[in-house]
């Protein structure tokens, strides 16, 4: 199931929600209408709070948007395409198609979210400087949005990887040493340090029984997950520089026609559990593919008159590599559309994929990448 739900683009970039954002949304919300609202402005009324709680909320999640929203126009005007924005549990992430190739762009891009945030804290507090005497809630959101945004600012330029003032540290670390691995890494463990701080606070404050210090232990996992799985993505990336598509290719498909059901697809799958997708032919040609995963995703009553013709990706709209191309490429495609299978054409002809089982295959024997 699609974890992501889109609401549309922005100058071009497709940006949407991940499900987790509903539920701090409500806790944001419930928070600011039930606790910082009534208790800083008693006399208002629970229609207000609630009003200035909700519109506080989006205005919030506004500017996390906007923060991803700067990574992104520099990434792009430095050449690096950006996939798409997601705001989820923790804030938002811009998912850009390759790391930058310069220390200088890498600091410009980390520094990017944090002066926006910084900008917006500002405006925002010069709207609250304008409007106390004229309207007060007004003036006690722009307040609240100053105090977010600034904490937005600080909090991510923490120097640890993957947060922005983590990014900062690596691309001083790679301009210093050349090495953007060992900068990585560094970087990573910086955030981790940071992570096993947020974590230590987090346990000390509930032993006092300040239970919103559990929410620091959280905080604390999530970066120290986070840390670690993007030292690794660098890593493996590092791991795959010299080898070739042809060095992996898989011939762990079948070919199967337009006019059978998924039902006996679906048997077919499990007759050859090895296999993870089918190649759909029509007279004799390639027209397009279909995987496991697409089979698993129909309800089992509509598997009998649903056609491997109506389940497939068609062939034109399938991301293609050639045999002789870097397998950091076929890595690239793999993260940017969430596939698992990348076909290899020579020419105009199928030799055979590359996919995540014949890469965590090659990967499987090499763990060095693994530490940090």
């Amino acid at each position: 199931m699609e974890s992501t739900f889109r609401l549309g683009r922005i100058f071009g970039i497709p940006f949407g929600i991940n499900y987790s954002w509903f539920a701090v949304f409500i806790v944001v919300t419930f928070s600011l209408a039930s606790i910082y609202y009534p208790d800083n402005y008693p006399g208002w009324g629970m229609l207000v709070w609630w009003g200035l709680g909700f519109a506080t909320s989006l205005l919030f999640f506004g500017s996390v948007l906007a923060h991803e929203l700067a990574h992104s126009a520099v990434s792009t005007a430095n050449g690096i395409p950006v996939h798409g924005i997601t705001l989820f549990i923790f804030g938002g992430v811009a998912k850009i198609s390759r790391e930058a190739h310069k220390p200088s762009i890498e600091l410009t891009m980390a520094l990017a979210g944090p002066a926006c945030s910084a900008v917006l804290a500002v405006v925002f507090g010069v709207t609250w400087w304008l409007t106390q005497s004229i309207n007060e809630p007004v003036a006690a959101v722009a307040l609240s949005l100053a105090a977010i945004n600034a904490s937005l600012a600080l909090f991510n330029m923490i120097p640890g990887f993957p947060l922005d003032g983590g990014r900062v540290l690596r691309s001083l670390v790679w301009k210093v040493s050349g090495n953007f691995q060992k900068a990585t890494k560094i970087a990573a463990s910086v955030g981790r340090i940071a992570a096993y701080g947020f974590i230590f606070a987090g346990i000390l404050a509930a032993f006092y029984r300040q239970w919103d210090g559990l929410w620091f232990v959280f905080v604390g996992w999530f970066l120290d997950r986070a840390a670690l799985d993007s030292y690794r993505q660098v890593a493996i990336r590092d791991v795959l520089k010299d080898v070739k598509a042809s060095d992996l290719i898989s011939y762990h498909y079948r070919v199967v026609p337009t006019g059978m059901t998924i039902d006996e697809l679906a048997q077919e799958f499990n007759r050859f559990a090895s296999r993870s997708c089918c190649l759909v032919v029509e007279s004799g040609r390639l027209i397009g593919l279909v995987t496991a995963k697409q089979v698993e995703a129909i309800p089992e009553h509509l598997r009998l008159q649903t056609t491997v013709l109506e389940a497939m990706t068609p062939w034109e709209k399938l991301e293609v590599a050639k045999p002789e191309d870097d397998v950091v490429r076929i890595w690239d495609l793999m993260q940017s559309n969430g596939g698992q299978h990348v076909p290899l054409m020579d020419g105009s002809v199928f030799v055979g994929l590359v996919d995540d089982e014949s890469l965590n295959r090659y990967l499987s024997g090499r763990h060095r990448f693994w530490k940090v």
